[in-house]
């Protein structure tokens, strides 16, 4: 009987050898499906973690180009952009990420910027590769020489209350008369805009100038400190504004150098520069073409002969012979003696504030005018 049973025995013993290596094998199978899970669920945690990184890296890149778009002025050009008209694209890079921008024209001094980033590039649950992108917009002001010009309160404009003395000498009549002005490409492109701001072609002889809170004039949304602190040129006390040139080129690097507006076919023709003063000024003879912004008191005289758009935050006083062509904000009023004169013209006030353009057409935020928007 013993002979017989060892077969048996050794049978049940040889099966659970070979359920034993089953379960091995199947505990290796299963240990290895766990193993490719987990990294299968690393590898898409990965792609996740590139996703949001690269969705930041665009979010970062569209509030770059945001900033850096309202550092750069809009073109004087772009004035002639109807509504929802684009122009004036930029892009740059911003570390590994892009951002490119437009501005969208929504009124006449009322711009969309439109700012594009993008991050660095993934793959999409495809493979396929592709960029996270995230879209910022912001509502801005942006100065219109035409719109400025046609919307004038006066040829001459003072504070409320401010004094006014010689009044009839201030002609607003040959408003957009160009015969005297500058030449006629110089305003051609916004004086269709002007005459439809303008039907009657006119403005009134003084109106009266818009102030801020503080009481301090403004140029549309920007302030006075914004306008002064813009403006390189500085000038001081008194002096006499003639053309400046060597070797027969225009010296523009000569603050008392305002242009040659009696001889417009001259090296300093064509030249009007901004110029602001950093107090009372006095100018005693000469003629120029330009933007002037003086934070005290102006005074003209010698029989001096200037051309363009001024700024005066004190009193502005012409003396006889003293003439002055173009747009004038006085805030504390204008004295103009016998034989002095204020002719508007808003061929050269529109020429001097597309001088002045590179300075004072920079984007000015409006209030609750930002909007955040993936896509």
């Amino acid at each position: 009987m013993d002979s017989g049973a060892r077969p048996a025995l050794e049978g049940r013993g040889g099966g659970r050898a070979g359920m034993a290596l089953a379960v091995a094998v199947l505990l290796l199978l299963a240990l290895t499906a766990l193993g490719h899970g987990a990294l299968l669920l690393a590898e898409r945690e990965l792609q996740v973690s590139r996703v949001a990184v690269s969705v930041a890296q665009a979010h970062v890149a569209a509030e770059a180009g945001l900033t850096e778009a309202a550092r750069r002025p809009l073109p004087p050009e772009l004035d002639t952009l109807p509504l929802w008209g684009t122009g004036a694209a930029g892009s740059m890079e911003v570390g590994t990420g892009a951002v490119d921008w437009t501005f969208r024209r929504l009124g006449p001094e009322t711009w969309l910027t439109e700012a594009t980033g993008s991050g660095e590039g993934v793959s999409d649950p495809s493979g396929n590769p592709a960029r996270a992108r995230r879209r910022s917009a912001r509502v801005s002001w942006v100065l219109s020489p035409a719109w400025r010009v046609g919307n004038a309160p006066g040829t001459v404009a003072v504070g409320d209350g401010a004094s006014l003395v010689g009044g009839d000498a201030i002609d607003p009549s040959a408003l957009l008369d160009a015969t005297a002005g500058p030449p006629a490409e110089w305003c051609s492109r916004w004086r269709a805009t002007v005459e439809s701001i303008l039907p009657s072609r006119t403005i009134p002889a003084v109106g009266v100038l818009s102030v801020d809170s503080l009481g301090s004039q403004r140029l549309g949304r920007l302030s006075w400190t914004m306008v002064v602190e813009s403006v390189p040129a500085v000038v001081e006390g008194s002096g006499r504004p003639d053309p400046s040139v060597e070797g027969g080129v225009c010296r523009t690097g000569d603050p008392w150098n305002w242009g040659d507006s009696d001889h417009l076919g001259a090296p300093c023709g064509t030249y009007v520069p901004a110029v602001a003063s950093s107090g009372d000024l006095v100018v005693d003879g000469g003629s120029g073409q330009l933007f002037l912004v003086v934070p005290g008191d102006l005074t003209v005289r010698g029989g001096s002969r200037l051309r363009g758009f001024f700024m005066v935050d004190g009193e502005l006083r012409l003396e006889t012979g003293a003439e002055l062509v173009g747009l004038v904000q006085a805030r504390r009023g204008i004295t103009l003696a016998p034989g002095a004169a204020v002719l508007g013209s808003a061929c050269w006030a529109g020429a001097a504030l597309d001088a002045a353009a590179p300075y004072l057409r920079v984007p000015v935020p409006l209030p609750d005018g930002r909007r955040v928007e993936p896509f």
